[in-house]
This record gives C-alpha cells, structure tokens and sequence, in this order.
C-alpha cells in the first residue's frame, strides 16, 4: 500500500493556499533553514534531516542533509501520513508498519527504516509540513525526551524562519507598491505640466496675436510697441525650452542662449561667451530669468555693449558653497562698447531685475554701471533656481 492510499484529510485546500501565500515552494536554498536540519541531524544522531513542506502532489524540502532529492510524489511521502497526527510523530521501524512498508524509499535504496517528525504550522495554525529526521536503521525505542523536544524547538524555529520570510515579503510588496504609486503620481503631474505648458504657450501665442492687432491702430509708439511684444515673444521662447524638457525645469545654459540668441547678429554666438555648470531651472525661475536676460539684452542692443561692431556679452554662472546651501553667482558683463553711466530713472527691467527675479529666486539682483559696461550680478540659493516654481 502507498503511502497516499491513506488520506491526507480535507485541510488539503488550506495547506495548499497557505503554502501558495508563503511563496516558499523552489526558492533557493537559505542558510538559516540550512543549518536547522544539520542542527536536527546532529541532535538526533541521525544521517537524514529534512524540512519537509507536503504540497498537493508532491513533498519538497527546503532544507535537507543526507537526501539527495529535492522533493518526492506523495506516493513516497511519510511526511503526508505525519500530518494527520496534529503532534511529534514517529514510526519505529517503517518496514514494518502496514502504513508505509510498501513505500518505494523504504523497500528500495535508500531503504530508510525510522522517522520521526516534528509539524511545521503557520501563523493561522495551518499544518504544511514537517521538520523530520531519518535513519536507515530501526529505532525500537525511538527519540529520547531530550531529542524530541530538541526536534520540537527546531521546528519553532523553522516556523520562525517561515514567518519571517512572510513578513519581509510583505514589506517588500508594499514598498513596490508605494514605489508605483509615486511613479505613477510623477508620470500624471509630469503629463499634467506638460499640457499645462503647451496651453500657456498657446495662450502667450494668442496674447502676442491681440496684443499686435491692438497696438496697430492705436497711438502707441512704435518702441513701446516693439518693446511690449518682445517680452512676450521673449516669454513663449522660454516657454518652448520648459516644453523642450520636463515641462518643470529647463537647462541653464539653454535658457541663456536661446534668450540672448536674438541679438547675436552673426547668429555664431561671437557677441556673447557663455559659461557655467548645467543646472536645472524650475519653471517660474526660468520664465523670470529668460525675461531678464531679454531686457538685459535689449538694452545692450540700444546703449550698451551690444550696440557697436566690437562689443561683446560674458554670461557666466558659478556655484559655490555657502552657509547652509549652494549659492548661485550669475554675472552679466558687458564690455567693448561704448561708455555707459547709471539711468536716470528706474525702467521696466531695472524693477524686474531687482526686484521680481530676485524676489523669485529667493536672493539679490542688483545692476551696476562702471563706464566700461554694465554689471549686472544675481546671487541666490541654488534651490531658489531649481525649486522656483517646481
């Protein structure tokens, strides 16, 4: 008679679910599962330790010394019979007890003889499998009382190992979980940000288009009225660089190009030297730079370096450390033109300069007018660039 001519009993749905709930079945061999069976090998002087876990057709083990198997069909398996016992289970002499001496393992090699187990449950009390040792001889008299509670303690543990497994998994999934929700967050506000932009450079299109028509029959001076549409054709430029990128920060460099690439008459950037390490600039930061740098280049253009033949623009950035974080330093330098002196009164740009790009960057903007060119030096946090807006 096979050992499954006797039957396991109706918890075989419930063994099985939280066997498939463990996640345990052909998973690598793990050391701590390892050295029980050799502790429970030792113990128990026997040349055969399993950590035997009974699936629905076939035992698998986990940990095994002295079994070169990595799992049996049921058929063979003593483990199958051991459970429905419900405590520390042994057998004598397996060649003769009706119940097993006709099993393969025990009438052919390996020719086991006794068995003795110890049940593996789950945290719920379900029975899955067994810690058992074997020997190739009878054992008349079975485990000792110190050996069998040995057995029982190292199945606790094995228990324990089995639990543990659970809950890193657990951890382990809900971490992935959190990851995709953050992921998937990102990948909205992203595409959020994104059509955000493309509606804003559509509305600065349409404000360019009624602004143009209005000022065309009104009684606006032809500099005002240059002057008005340049800052929002200034705006849609650095508009295009956000959408270019992430739609939240744009490259530094990038930006100081593209602004100032309008007044580069030769279209070669020989009137202006840019340079400086890539930083990213958050998006209400770089629509305030762009706009500064517009009017800076304006003004070169009118009375300043860019308004003769040899005149030329260095735009260079730094970051250094400072008290608490890294400090930005961007200077504009104008130089080869002709001699400059301070305005007389406050314009447009000195206010957005000073004031708005500083106010927005969380730092200081401040322009200076040495007869050699005008200075114009901004210095902020570098989270007051890259966060601005963001």
């Amino acid at each position: 008679m096979a050992v499954t001519d006797i039957q396991v009993g109706s918890s075989d749905a419930a063994r099985i679910a939280a066997l498939d709930d463990l996640a345990i079945l052909d998973t690598e061999p793990e050391v701590g599962f390892d050295d029980i069976v050799l502790l429970a090998s030792e113990m128990c002087g026997t040349p055969v330790a399993l950590v035997s876990l009974v699936a629905e057709n076939r035992q698998w083990f986990k940990a095994r010394v002295g079994f070169p198997a990595c799992e049996t069909p049921l058929s063979q398996s003593v483990c199958s019979l051991a459970l429905r016992q419900g405590g520390t289970f042994t057998i004598p002499d397996l060649a003769l007890d009706e119940r097993t001496k006709g099993s393969p393992l025990v009438a052919r090699d390996p020719f086991i003889r006794f068995y003795a187990g110890a049940p593996l449950r789950t945290r719920e009390g379900v029975p899955i499998g067994m810690l058992c040792v074997i020997d190739t001889e009878p054992r008349p008299a079975g485990l000792s009382e110190v050996q069998t509670r040995g057995l029982e303690a190292l199945a606790r543990q094995v228990e324990a190992q089995l639990e543990l497994r659970r809950l890193l998994a657990e951890r382990a999934g809900a971490a992935a979980e959190r990851l995709a929700m953050e992921a998937a967050r990102k990948r909205h506000q992203e595409l959020l940000s994104l059509e955000l932009g493309h509606r804003l450079k559509n509305i600065l299109a349409l404000v360019h288009s009624i602004a143009e028509r209005t000022l065309r029959g009104a009684e606006v001076p032809a500099e005002a009225r240059s002057a008005l549409l340049d800052r929002i054709r200034a705006l849609g430029k650095a508009q295009d660089i956000l959408l270019a990128g992430s739609a939240e920060a744009a490259s530094m460099s990038a930006l100081v190009r593209d602004a100032t690439g309008p007044h580069d008459r030769g279209g070669d950037g020989a009137r202006f030297r840019v340079s400086g390490p890539e930083i990213a600039v958050g998006a209400k930061a770089a629509l305030m730079l762009a706009l500064a740098l517009h009017e800076l280049s304006t003004n070169a253009a009118k009375y300043g370096a860019l308004s003769s033949p040899g005149g030329t623009v260095d735009i260079g950035w730094s970051i250094a450390a400072g008290g608490g974080e890294p400090v930005v330093e961007l200077v504009w330098r104008e130089s080869g033109g002709p001699a400059v002196a301070p305005p007389r009164h406050e314009g447009f740009g000195t206010r957005l300069i000073g004031r708005a790009l500083a106010e927005t960057v969380r730092g200081t903007a401040a322009l200076e007018y040495p007869p050699g060119g005008a200075v114009c030096r901004i210095e902020a946090p570098l989270s007051g660039f890259s966060n601005a807006g963001a």
